[in-house]
């Protein structure tokens, strides 16, 4: 065992629990009237597109809540090991449930994704490679919903005995690991890596390549010019989809960077305790990142978050520059 001089407080499960809490309870008020916001501030002409962009923020409120204040994880990577620091471990529930719960959040929070960008490739594209029937898009959903629920399955039914699984662990990727590995409440997930990283990969390439083929295919429609569309409506159309993306980018990019670093420390068997934890914390504020992404690129929204927050209106100089977003992000999905 290491010496406890070796590790900082910034490498303790009390830093990173702490830190996790009070940013998913300090920031979940904001994120909450955001979705206010986009329930009852979107424009009627929108209504359509109103229920995916809140369907999507919806999972990411939930998702926030699940890994930033009910499981908590203080993960020990380059092993798949941890501790539940969440209000599910006061209350004794059992690890496995937790873990699916948070693959539950994940995985609906990738499915919504794949929606709005589905939503805006059945908008914007005409002919082949799009779901005409309502039923076909029905089908394309419950798909990814049961697919999102069941990646994982293979892997829990390899959960080893976290006693021997914690002491293969020391020998094989974890030689020097902080104090907490020891206490009796770590978890030991999985001790074969290979299966993990490949189930959820398959996952996250599947997801990834559905959203960059719609992207880029809705992208094609929108750059050509034998759609008879005036010049206008096809400005409008770019700059929205543009916003779409960048919306759905900024908290997808505080995601993905420490989930990268979390793959990428389990296959070079890296082990620093401060940056998995930072890593962890990182993924838990990316519902505020969605909530300030969608106040900023939504003039509509950020006009009523001035006037009930700040308690003052934007100046008519305000309101005017950036009349066309008020359209933007609400027609975007």
């Amino acid at each position: 065992m290491c010496s406890n001089s070796s590790f900082s407080y910034f490498a303790t499960w009390q830093f990173q629990a702490t830190t996790s809490h009070l940013l998913t309870f300090l920031t979940c008020p904001f994120n909450l009237f955001c979705g206010y916001c986009i329930l009852k501030k979107t424009p009627k002409q929108y209504k359509t597109a109103k229920w995916y962009l809140l369907h999507l923020h919806s999972w990411t409120i939930f998702t926030d809540l699940i890994l930033g204040a009910c499981v908590t994880p203080h993960m020990f990577f380059p092993a798949f090991a941890g501790i539940s620091t969440g209000i599910f471990a006061f209350f004794a529930i059992p690890i496995p449930a937790q873990i699916f719960m948070a693959q539950i959040a994940l995985g609906g929070l990738a499915t919504s994704i794949v929606m709005i960008f589905e939503n805006r490739h059945h908008t914007l594209v005409r002919g082949k490679f799009k779901f005409e029937k309502n039923w076909a898009r029905f089908l394309f959903y419950t798909i990814h919903g049961v697919y999102s629920i069941l990646f994982l399955l293979p892997v829990y039914f390899q959960i080893p005995e976290a006693y021997s699984a914690k002491m293969l662990l020391l020998r094989e990727r974890l030689p020097c690991p902080h104090p907490d590995y020891y206490l009796d409440t770590v978890f030991v997930f999985t001790t074969n890596a290979s299966t993990l990283i490949e189930t959820a990969g398959i996952f996250i390439i599947f997801v990834v390549f559905e959203a960059i083929f719609m992207c880029f295919h809705s992208s094609f429609h929108l750059f050509r010019f034998d759609v008879k569309i005036s010049e206008q409506t096809r400005k409008m159309q770019r700059k929205l989809f543009g916003d779409m993306i960048l919306q759905v980018s900024v908290p997808i990019f505080v995601i993905v960077v420490p989930m990268a670093y979390c793959l990428v420390a389990s296959w070079a068997l890296y082990y620093n305790q401060v940056l998995n934890n930072i890593a962890v914390i990182f993924i838990t504020s990316h519902g505020i990142s969605s909530t300030i992404t969608i106040f900023a690129t939504n003039h509509t929204y950020r006009q009523h978050f001035c006037h009930v927050i700040l308690r003052r209106k934007l100046k008519p100089s305000q309101m005017r520059r950036p009349s066309t977003i008020t359209v933007n992000a609400v027609t975007q999905f």
